[in-house]
């Protein structure tokens, strides 16, 4: 079975999958700043520090107010002028962020750069926000230049994409895809035994997947 194989799963997210890494900070800080315009308040959450870098270069060099949320700095963030709030998703595992979150940031909206390549820790971080808020999404934007996709394989994937006519700033959002980068990801829980943690989602699979 190939990438696009049909999985039974009960996603609660969605997926969006740009062809660059580029594009897919360029489609997320988008959304973020629409939410803004709709009095929203977007956070995005990064699972590497690399990842959290490059998104704050992204907002830096693109002069897009942001505020970088820390386990130091949440609590005073609500002082910050707004704009999009950029944190580490470990801090979901500590309850007075997340009390922080639902009284300080009303209308809150999620975005994730990427996937944690373990989804079983991921579906921890999941299960704890849509306990918390129920009724907001949960988008995670991935791109085919990142690690997970570069060693299951893309080709796939990109041919949709030419078939579809789409161009290189749209993106493949199809629960067919969530299944299937689901699937592989499942396929890597089960080759990593004791997993070894790292600075960016290369690393990671440079000490975890041996192939």
């Amino acid at each position: 079975m190939g990438f696009f194989s049909f999985l039974n799963s009960n996603q609660t997210y969605t997926d969006k999958v740009w062809r660059t890494r580029t594009f897919a900070f360029r489609g997320m800080i988008a959304e973020a700043m629409l939410t803004i315009t709709q009095n929203e308040i977007p956070v995005v959450f990064t699972f590497f520090e690399q990842t959290r870098q490059e998104v704050l270069t992204f907002l830096n060099t693109n002069q897009v107010p942001h505020v970088a949320l820390t386990a130091d700095s949440f609590l005073t963030a609500a002082q910050e002028d707004k704009g999009v709030f950029v944190a580490d998703a470990q801090l979901i595992h500590s309850k007075k962020f997340l009390d922080w979150v639902y009284h300080g940031l009303p209308r809150v909206n999620f975005f994730f750069a990427g996937h944690y390549p373990l989804p079983q820790r991921e579906s921890i971080i999941i299960q704890k926000l849509q306990t918390a808020f129920p009724k907001r999404p949960l988008v995670f934007h991935s791109s085919m230049e990142d690690p997970s996709f570069t060693i299951f394989g893309t080709d796939k994937l990109g041919e949709l994409l030419d078939k579809l006519g789409m161009k290189e700033e749209e993106p493949i959002e199809h629960t067919f895809v969530t299944r299937s980068m689901q699937r592989a990801r499942e396929k890597v829980q089960r080759m990593v035994r004791s997993e070894i943690v790292a600075h960016s989602e290369e690393e990671w699979f440079t000490r975890n997947v041996k192939r």
